[in-house]
């Protein structure tokens, strides 16, 4: 059933898809859970009181990203649904070419095409301003944890808030450490 001369060059396709699909993987797995642990230990050393307001900040960038996500995916899907729809038309009216001129219906069948990508068009318009609203809404969650950990840092600074691993206040050095530090962990978790 298997020809002899073949099986070498299928042992080693197989086994160059098994190390493309673990080799890789797998490292980048381990770097990203060192990193985010290492990330995370960072800021809980600088400062834990700190590092808990942050990662306060992340339930709503996660909900922003699973939105934007969600509403790319369904429309990428809409927009191919939509886009196969009037290829598929143009192709049926292209293969009966010759049927179509001898009736002389070329004028009904660019009509109908363009109904099809008037029909593209408009869910590609529609997807797209989806896209945007929640890319916005990603963005004001990215930002707007950015601008919260800043205020709060510089608050905690000016009212020297103690610093419970240290002892003394919170520094700029310790906010940032402690923002950086999240930054790395969460976003290597994600």
């Amino acid at each position: 059933m298997n020809n002899p001369q073949e099986m070498t060059a299928k042992i080693a396709k197989e086994t160059l898809a098994i190390q493309k699909g673990l080799g890789e993987k797998l490292g980048i797995l381990i770097m990203i859970s060192i990193v985010s642990i290492v990330g995370l230990m960072i800021a809980f050393y600088k400062g834990w009181s700190f590092t808990l307001v942050i990662i306060g900040c992340f339930p709503p960038l996660v909900i922003s990203m699973t939105i934007m996500t969600t509403v790319m995916q369904k429309g990428f899907i809409g927009n191919t649904i939509a886009y196969s729809q009037s290829a598929g038309y143009a192709e049926q009216a292209l293969n009966a070419m010759r049927l179509v001129a001898a009736f002389g219906q070329e004028a009904k069948e660019i009509k109908n095409y363009s109904k099809y990508l008037i029909l593209a068009k408009q869910a590609g318009i529609k997807t797209h301003f989806k896209t945007a609203l929640s890319l916005g809404f990603f963005m004001l969650s990215v930002f707007g944890g950015y601008a919260l950990t800043y205020y709060l840092g510089g608050v905690w600074i000016s009212e020297e808030i103690p610093n419970h691993t240290t002892g003394a206040s919170y520094t700029s050095g310790d906010i940032l450490s402690c923002l950086f530090g999240v930054i790395f962990g969460m976003t290597s978790l994600g």
